[in-house]
């Protein structure tokens, strides 16, 4: 591979022939704002990697937010210092890929920009199969092919993972922190049902609540699998409506979290002693969480501990004998 240095201004250099495939080729504001910042203080860095295609035009490996946040601040004629690399079509799929995607920080990103990166790879391969360095017998695109392509840093969990992102209803899937198995519960609801969550939720669909509408849904879930012909539509229109009702319910209970809970005032004398006060809130309690309170303080109280107190240890466990009794509990409760 030869390297040489070229001079050119910044409007005159195109993005990486596969980056139309990422997100539209849509970029992140964000990312341009904390580029401009950084550019205005310390000023452009040069040297980013550009080819020439068939054309003789200059394509970027990478830097297409640099290149947006260079045009907003200092012009389409702004000049910069280009390397000028010798990449062929699979080496600036991987350049861009390596930018983007190569450390930590890149699990922040939208999931559904991270399977667009991974069904790029895999829609290449599948068309250009002498890019594939997995010498075994294979189907290039597969999995294998995939982290192969990647790297070893790419999990398979996670490739597919992204790939059945790639498969959910638009809407789903925005955000960065979806784990696996939620994804898996997720590809298995029919359309219908996906585009209800992201209808009614899309990115205001917390994780929490994610996992909480698809365990109360997984039975229902399983039920439309399990039919056909006119039972199956039924289980699913009923299915769509259970959906949807605990997504609004949701994303409600997200932006007010006392949401359902009723607002009941209680009102205490407030000559109450300290000692009313106490046995008021551990008359509330259940004989479990009464348990696991004399348990806690029998721990502290204990005469081997360092601050512990034989008395008090022993009139505590006198007093949860008692207590035992009253709830009709042996010694082994």
């Amino acid at each position: 591979m030869t390297e040489k240095y070229v001079t050119a201004k910044i409007s005159e250099v195109l993005p990486n022939p596969h980056r139309a495939s990422i997100c539209g080729g849509i970029l992140h504001p964000e990312k341009v704002d904390v580029l401009k910042a950084s550019m205005q203080k310390n000023g452009v860095w040069d040297g980013w990697p550009v080819r020439r295609n068939k054309d003789g035009r200059l394509e970027m490996v990478g830097s297409t937010h640099r290149q947006k946040a260079v045009r907003d601040i200092f012009g389409r004629d702004y000049v910069l210092r280009f390397q000028l690399v010798d990449y062929d079509d699979a080496e600036m799929l991987r350049g861009m890929i390596d930018e983007n995607l190569a450390g930590a920080e890149s699990k922040n990103l939208p999931v559904r920009e991270q399977a667009d990166y991974v069904t790029t790879v895999r829609d290449y391969l599948a068309k250009n199969p002498t890019c594939c360095n997995l010498t075994k017998r294979h189907e290039h695109g597969d999995l294998d092919c995939l982290q192969t392509f990647l790297g070893e840093s790419w999990t398979i969990v996670r490739i597919s993972t992204l790939l059945d992102i790639d498969l959910l209803a638009p809407g789903l899937g925005v955000s960065s922190d979806l784990k696996p198995s939620n994804v898996e519960r997720l590809v298995k609801f029919p359309k219908a049902a996906q585009l209800e969550i992201a209808k009614v939720a899309g990115e205001d669909l917390g994780k929490r609540q994610l996992l909480r509408l698809l365990k109360a849904t997984e039975n229902d879930r399983k039920t439309v699998a399990q039919s056909s012909g006119k039972e199956r539509d039924r289980a699913e229109k009923k299915l769509v409506e259970k959906v949807s009702q605990l997504a609004k319910r949701a994303v409600e209970q997200k932006k007010n979290p006392h949401l359902g809970l009723e607002t009941v005032k209680v009102k205490f004398p407030s000559t109450m002693t300290k000692e009313e006060v106490v046995m008021a809130f551990f008359s509330l309690l259940s004989y479990e969480a009464l348990k696991l309170a004399w348990k806690a303080q029998a721990a502290i109280y204990h005469p081997d501990r360092p601050n512990g107190d034989a008395t008090k240890a022993a009139t505590l466990n006198e007093l949860w004998t008692r207590i035992r009794k009253l709830y009709g509990k042996d010694s082994t409760n």
